[in-house]
């Protein structure tokens, strides 16, 4: 029994050293992946095409937007984009969920006004860009490089396809 006792305080005294209070940090969030893969046939064009998951933040709004992946970054060209109406519900563990169907980024890919090879496969690089503002608009996390997560979704896009039905 003693001998029980005693590592029950050593296990205790050990998860105890603590010399000073941490220092808040800024609230960061979390996205699940940096790189999405999406094939949109005539036979999945209503199918789900990736769900896109973070950890939410209490009392965030979400900005989402699309755009083309231009290799080319001059700054005088200005991106166009597609605005992404955040209707993520929260799931289990504090993480939110996005669901995005082929439709919907095929419906992005048409209002980007990128035309692919007609009867040809077409690949599309897109970019999701995803920051997180308060109610007055203000970016939430005050380190630049962690303010805003983009991700790559890289869409193939079959011979078949009929964008006109879209």
């Amino acid at each position: 029994m003693k001998i029980a006792l005693l590592f029950g305080f050593m296990i205790l005294g050990a998860c105890s050293d603590v010399e000073e209070e941490g220092i808040p940090q800024p609230a960061k969030f979390k996205v699940e992946s940096s790189e999405y893969y999406v094939q949109i046939t005539n036979e999945n064009i209503d199918g789900i095409a990736f769900v896109y998951r973070w950890i939410n933040l209490d009392d965030a709004q979400y900005v989402l937007s699309i755009s083309e992946d231009n290799q080319d970054d001059s700054e005088d060209i200005e991106k166009k984009s597609v605005s992404v109406a955040d209707t993520s519900i929260l799931t289990f563990n504090n993480v939110r969920e996005l669901q995005f169907t082929n439709r919907q980024i095929l419906e992005c890919v048409k209002a980007l006004n990128i035309v692919p090879l007609e009867g040809e496969e077409s690949v599309v690089d897109l970019v999701l860009t995803f920051s997180a503002v308060n109610a007055a608009g203000e970016v939430l996390i005050q380190d630049e490089t962690e303010a805003i997560a983009t991700a790559t979704i890289h869409v193939v896009l079959s011979r078949d396809l009929n964008l006109n039905s879209i």
